[in-house]
């Protein structure tokens, strides 16, 4: 499960508030803002801990971004791809969660190879190791006998499938496919 940890804190004066823990229900949160910040003064979220880091001034919707990514059980490497994708934009992500639009499909190399490490890996390996995936896993290049295999280029393979897909590789190494 997907925790997010925030600091509500005062417009006029950031350092006064609270360190809350998303999700929270939404009487949780009110409660909270009602004692951080009587007669209906402006808070915010100056400092985050988690998947999706920043400042904030729409705490529901926040709370409802990780409530979606515990529902569709994503991992924190997941929620902080997808974050990326849609530009750090809460409203389009929130938005993708409740339509299902674009349809995305994510790819987590360390699915697939044991011990994966995206921080050992260029950007270039990565697409290569995806490549790879594509051709052993989905018959990217069709029914392709092992030996074959042994002396594909698989970065070449990584171009034409750019060229062919729309394809995003995130800063954290994960991989956001856009299906249709």
């Amino acid at each position: 499960m997907i925790e997010q940890k925030v600091f509500i804190g005062l417009v006029r004066n950031p350092a006064e508030g609270e360190w809350v823990y998303l999700p929270a229900n939404k009487e949780e949160i009110e409660e909270i803002i009602n004692r951080i910040a009587p007669n209906g003064k402006e808070v915010f979220i100056p400092d985050s801990e988690g998947p999706i880091n920043g400042t904030f001034y729409d705490i529901q919707k926040l709370n409802e971004v990780i409530d979606w990514a515990n529902l569709k059980e994503l991992d924190k490497d997941e929620l902080e791809a997808l974050f990326e994708y849609f530009d750090e934009d809460l409203d389009s992500l929130c938005n993708y969660f409740e339509h299902d639009m674009p349809e995305l499909r994510i790819w987590d190399l360390r699915n697939y190879f044991p011990n994966y490490n995206y921080a050992d890996k260029s950007e270039e390996q990565i697409w290569a190791d995806l490549a790879e995936v594509w051709v052993d896993e989905y018959g990217y290049l069709g029914d392709v006998n092992d030996q074959v295999k042994l002396h594909l280029n698989y970065h070449s393979v990584a171009e034409q499938i750019r060229t062919e897909y729309d394809i995003h590789l995130c800063s954290n190494g994960i991989i956001i496919e856009v299906i249709g």
